[in-house]
């Protein structure tokens, strides 16, 4: 199996603002795959034991700690000054942390709503957990397209 093409697929999975707010952990070691599986239910414990690889995906629920990284990478690349320093508040609206800006972004969506439109409010579990998606979606079509889906016929 050729991990790199795969991850390389993976890396370029979209999220919102390129935060990129998850993680994937492969474990490929039989006795790391064994003390996994613990933590399966039902004929999933065998398939982790089994598998030869396993990737786990983690959402990052406190993405803020990713935007000075994402800011320079922003640099790097040439982006405007002002895409740069707006990113924090676009972060804190669309996907900030914590109970007031969740009220804040909530009522500002409610308040302007019958002007014009404005994205629903959206917890930020669920915002890292849509683009943890996203990226499992992309791992699964790299993996698949490279011959190493995990999907058995039985017809």
């Amino acid at each position: 199996m050729n991990k790199g093409l795969v991850l390389h697929g993976l890396q370029r999975a979209p999220s919102g603002f390129n935060l990129q707010p998850y993680a994937c952990v492969l474990v490929q070691d039989a006795a790391d795959r064994n003390t996994l599986s613990a933590a399966m239910l039902g004929d999933n414990v065998r398939k982790v034991k089994e598998a030869p690889l396993i990737a786990v995906f983690a959402s990052d629920l406190e993405p803020s700690k990713r935007v000075p990284a994402i800011q320079e990478m922003m640099r790097s690349a040439g982006q405007s000054t002002a895409d740069i320093q707006q990113l924090p508040l676009k972060l804190r609206f669309f996907g900030g942390e914590g109970h007031l800006a969740g009220a804040i972004r909530n009522g500002l969506s409610t308040a302007l709503t019958p002007f014009q439109p404005v994205p629903t409010y959206v917890p930020t579990i669920a915002w890292s957990y849509k683009s943890t998606m996203l990226a499992v979606s992309q791992y699964i079509l790299a993996a698949e397209s490279h011959g190493i889906g995990t999907f058995r016929s039985c017809l």
